[in-house]
């Protein structure tokens, strides 16, 4: 009887044992769980951070792309006359010096009718009609020049 109830209370001292065993293992498990749980809302809210972040800049970039040339509407029908080159080159050329392209574009067509070989009797050539008269002060700043290159 006596060696009954020493087995009893040997028995009872391993449950108990593997009871805190059990409970130690469960809180381990339930602080890591919760540290995991914590670092995937971290991970979470860093890559919906860095989403916002990319459709923020592909927003811009769309509004880029979609901010048109304020002289497109003038490319797009002087490129009907002459070639789109010779447009883009007048409108940027126009624009880098401060002069309305819409001026250069009507002395062109007054003067040449957006022919690039025009020459007059009266020796004036090109797109603008430059005389030859003027050669040589345009040489002097431009160095050696093709009256009849549209450029």
């Amino acid at each position: 009887m006596k060696r009954n109830r020493n087995n009893e209370k040997r028995l009872e001292q391993i449950l108990n044992i593997m009871i805190v065993i059990v409970l130690a293992v469960l809180i381990t498990c339930t602080i890591l769980t919760t540290r995991w749980v914590s670092d995937l809302k971290i991970m979470a809210t860093d890559s919906l951070n860095t989403l916002n972040e990319i459709n923020v800049q592909v927003e811009e970039i769309k509004a880029q792309q979609q901010e048109t040339d304020p002289n497109e509407a003038l490319i797009n029908h002087y490129s009907q006359l002459m070639p789109m080159e010779y447009c883009l080159y007048t409108v940027r050329t126009a624009e880098a010096y401060g002069v309305d392209p819409k001026e250069i574009f009507a002395m062109i067509e007054k003067e040449s009718d957006f022919d690039p070989g025009a020459v007059s009797t009266t020796g004036d050539y090109g797109l603008m009609q430059i005389n030859k008269s003027n050669l040589p002060a345009i040489e002097k700043t431009f160095g050696e020049v093709n009256l009849l290159d549209p450029y």
